[in-house]
């Protein structure tokens, strides 16, 4: 048996020699570890990106239709009045939604200007859902501040699942529609009516702008997109 003090000296090296080994251990896991994290940050920055992207291209789909919604609202009630005044559509194709009268219907025509399309419904009318042209207060700002530009910021109504100025939650979308009458033939009558639809978002720090327009006259219209 060896002596104490021999016993004791191996002893020691042995517990010295695992202590080694778990130092190296944890070392090797703490790399481990690091490079983990190198590896995973520039695939977390790729996903955060990603889910960034495919929320602005989902506003700025919704932005398009909303724009495209604007310009084809007036459209339709240019459409309506060569159906409803066909004795008279020559003089009034471009009355005002609100007014029915044949008889006086020339006198009543789209004003110039900046508007906000007004959802209305109503159960016991024969068309449920119809559209207005509602002078806006103040035209849409390039800032989209809410104290300045609240009545043209569109709501989502839940129960029709239309977007509105009237009821509903409020959404990151605003809408414009400016109507401009034209004189295209040079006689005394205005015979066009040129249609732009601005829908204005916030995506981070920055405003964006998508518009739609249309010519629109008695017999036809043409028109296009622009985004910025």
């Amino acid at each position: 048996m060896p002596p104490p003090l021999i016993r004791a000296i191996v002893l020691g090296m042995s517990r010295g020699a695992g202590s080694h080994h778990r130092g190296e251990s944890l070392l090797e896991v703490i790399i481990a570890i690091a490079v983990l994290l190198l590896l995973a940050a520039p695939a977390g920055g790729l996903f955060v990106r990603s889910v960034r992207a495919g929320a602005f291209n989902r506003l700025q789909l919704v932005a398009a239709n909303l724009a495209n919604e604007g310009v084809e609202m007036v459209r339709t009630m240019r459409d309506t009045n060569l159906l409803r005044f066909s004795a008279r559509s020559n003089e009034c194709w471009d009355t005002a939604p609100e007014f029915d009268d044949i008889d006086t219907c020339e006198q009543h025509p789209i004003d110039p200007g900046s508007y906000k399309l007004s959802l209305t419904t109503d159960p016991a009318a024969e068309n449920f859902l119809s559209w207005l042209l509602v002078p806006a207060d103040r035209p849409l700002s390039d800032t989209l501040v809410a104290e300045t530009d609240p009545d043209l910021l569109l709501k989502l109504d839940p129960d029709t699942g239309l977007y509105n100025h009237d009821r509903g939650t409020d959404t990151p979308f605003y809408r414009e529609v400016i109507v401009t009458r034209l004189n295209l033939d040079g006689q005394d009558v205005d015979d066009a009516l040129k249609v732009v639809a601005h829908v204005r978002f916030r995506s981070g720090a920055k405003v964006y702008t998508l518009t739609r327009s249309t010519l629109l006259t008695r017999l036809g219209q043409a028109g296009g997109y622009s985004f910025q």
